[in-house]
């Protein structure tokens, strides 16, 4: 295979970390030249740290080389380590390798905790409603034995 440089210009084929398909840069910026996919002719700013020049093997055969591997056992069509595009900010942008099966048993965790969580508001809720109800009764009994005292203090007061 023919040696990649990390020096760029206009017409210069790439291919992208873990993509198939050949780009070409289309306008250079700084860090994020703009890149014209030859698949499907769409646009893309990518970082240069992600890209690398084509060999003259996979221009010729108008894909990436290295890129394909058997995927048929995966489930969901996802390897099991694959690279994630991690954005912290608007001015860096890396890549940290994830491994699925692990982060699905972190989120499952993550997610019970949650429910267990709602589940208490909703308990705490239940509770509250149940206080304010009670207080309610309570009150009306309160305002039914001052209408029974004034109702007696007015017959009394008749009497006199």
């Amino acid at each position: 295979m023919t040696e990649c440089t990390r020096e760029f210009k206009v017409g210069d084929k790439v291919v992208l970390e873990n993509e198939p398909s050949l780009a070409q840069i289309h306008k250079t910026d700084g860090r994020w030249p703009i890149i014209k996919w030859l698949d499907d002719n769409t646009e893309s700013n990518v970082r240069l740290d992600f890209l690398r020049h084509a060999t003259d093997e996979e221009i010729a055969v108008g894909r990436r080389l290295d890129h394909f591997r058997d995927d048929s056992q995966v489930e969901n069509h996802i390897r099991p380590k694959c690279r994630i595009n991690c954005f912290q900010d608007d001015a860096s942008m890396g890549t940290r390798t994830v491994d699925i099966e692990s982060e699905n048993e972190r989120l499952k965790t993550e997610n019970l905790a949650m429910q267990a969580e709602i589940d208490l508001l909703k308990e705490a809720l239940d509770i509250k409603e149940s206080l304010n109800n009670a207080l309610r009764a309570r009150d009306e009994e309160i305002k039914a034995g001052r209408r029974m005292d004034n109702d007696m203090g007015d017959d009394v007061h008749k009497a006199i």
